[in-house]
């Protein structure tokens, strides 16, 4: 039975909340693995991606969650009984054999049975680089990385032009988890940028550049490689949802940020912000696939418009509407015509003033301007009349 709380990393009691991220986070991981520079790497990418979808309709869900979870509890982990059968079948085999049976065994889901058969292979054939690799890709989709590490290493010493070797342990490290995200990413940068010395036009090593470069807030630089690969391989559900990442990421870099219980929240608080926003959320729009990312994007491309729209602030201008009742109700007692006029130009005015773009409203709200911009009307007014 396939336990997506391994797959994902995450404890079976994790919160709804946090799956959905934890789910979302690896679906775009894997989505973007299926560029991989060879075929075996890509049907490995495309079979979790496809594990990963029926864990979504299976845990996001609150009644076939605790289903799950019973059945997981009872249920008794495969490896124990198969844990040395690989071993029986293999004796005689070629490296070669044995290679391509242990990939098998990992298109198969049989991690542990894999680590078996690249053992006897990294035994009998050490002087074998694909040997060391495959017992590398094993160990790291058993979740041990540092062993994978020290595979990766030794394939690379044998056999240090091999392209593919850097590829795959800069995938160890992007998930390894006793790094920090700085650390993984300077691990995976410079592996991905060997490997692109090698072989530079390869897609899965653009694409890998392009990704560390979102992570590291430097989306031009990755809109400029995706839309270099568009171009060359057309839009596909990775590149297109990734290139839509950067413009929707570009624009929040835009935007007002606060924190508030947890939970970041953006707001548009300049002309700027909202006409290059809308620009670039409505590029993202043409390339997403993703319904949730599609969601966002329609999300922000709403309070973009929005926030482009004027706003009538009724409190201001009750707050201020008594100045020109004053001068209105002293020109019916005085019957001043110039009285009357100035009350006409008053209220004017407030209602001028009254009148906002809602992104105004949002920097005034957002960033407490709005007491002070309140004080300074009153002020100005004041001295102009001559009642300070």
């Amino acid at each position: 039975m396939e336990n997506y709380y391994e797959l994902l990393q995450v404890d079976p009691s994790i919160g709804a909340a946090e799956l959905k991220e934890k789910l979302i986070e690896a679906q775009r991981k894997w989505l973007g693995r299926t560029n991989a520079p060879d075929l075996k790497r890509r049907q490995e990418a495309e079979r979790i991606v496809e594990i990963l979808a029926e864990a979504e309709a299976i845990l996001l869900d609150e009644a076939k969650r605790s289903e799950y979870n019973r059945t997981l509890e009872g249920s008794t982990p495969e490896v124990d009984a198969n844990y040395q059968e690989p071993f029986d079948n293999t004796t005689g085999s070629t490296a070669q054999e044995l290679i391509d049976y242990a990939w098998s065994l990992l298109e198969e889901g049989r991690v542990a049975d894999a680590i078996v058969v690249g053992k006897k292979v990294t035994e009998d054939y050490g002087a074998n680089a694909h040997g060391w690799a495959i017992l590398a890709r094993a160990h790291y989709m058993w979740n041990e990385y540092d062993d994978a590490i020290y595979e990766y290493r030794k394939a690379m010493d044998i056999e240090t032009n091999n392209d593919v070797f850097y590829y795959d342990l800069s995938d160890v490290y992007l998930d390894h988890p006793k790094l920090s995200f700085e650390e993984r990413l300077d691990h995976a940068e410079r592996l991905t940028q060997q490997a692109l010395s090698i072989k530079p036009n390869e897609r899965a090593y653009r694409f890998r550049m392009a990704v560390i470069a979102r992570h590291r807030d430097n989306y031009d630089q990755a809109i400029d490689i995706l839309r270099q690969l568009i171009e060359t391989y057309g839009k596909d559900p990775s590149l297109g949802n990734e290139l839509a990442y950067n413009y929707y990421y570009k624009c929040l870099s835009m935007l007002y940020a606060q924190e508030s219980n947890g939970e970041t929240y953006y707001s548009y608080i300049s002309q700027e912000s909202a006409e290059q926003g809308l620009i670039l959320l409505r590029e993202a729009k043409i390339y997403a696939t993703d319904r949730d990312l599609l969601g966002y994007i329609q999300t922000f491309i709403d309070l973009g418009e929005k926030a482009l729209q004027t706003k009538f602030l009724v409190g201001r201008f009750a707050g201020l509407g008594f100045i020109p009742a004053i001068w209105f109700l002293n020109a019916l007692f005085s019957f001043s015509f110039i009285s009357l006029l100035i009350s006409g130009a008053l209220l004017y005015f407030v209602w001028k003033i009254s009148r906002i773009p809602v992104w105004l409203d949002n920097k005034e709200v957002n960033t407490g301007q709005r007491e002070q911009r309140n004080r300074s009307i009153l002020t100005a007014i004041a001295v102009v009349f001559g009642r300070k």
